[in-house]
């Protein structure tokens, strides 16, 4: 739980600062060996009964919910890098017209 709170942190400070931040590589490598994690323990859950089905659906949930934040967290940090350049460009090509 304490890696997903960091993980959010870390998501909305890259948000919603318009400059680039510091890279949290320790906090990815940690987020990506978690999501393995949880894909292992999903395989070898066999929904036998209901309770087993209940616990194989909250590791589902968990690991949608990692992907989901460190997907936003990674796209956040590409827009900051791919953008300004986008950007540049297409202002020359106006300016060229």
């Amino acid at each position: 739980m304490a890696l997903q709170k960091e993980l959010k942190k870390r998501w909305l400070e890259e948000h919603f600062n318009p400059a680039l931040l510091h890279f949290e590589e320790e906090t990815v490598s940690r987020t990506q060996e978690e999501i393995e994690r949880l894909q292992s323990l999903i395989e070898e859950i066999a929904p036998q009964n209901a309770q087993s089905l209940f616990v194989k659906q909250l590791y589902e949930s968990e690991l949608s919910r990692l992907e989901y934040m460190l997907c936003a967290y990674l796209k956040d940090r590409m827009k900051k890098v791919l953008l300004p350049s986008y950007f540049s460009n297409h202002i020359c090509r106006l300016r060229s017209m």
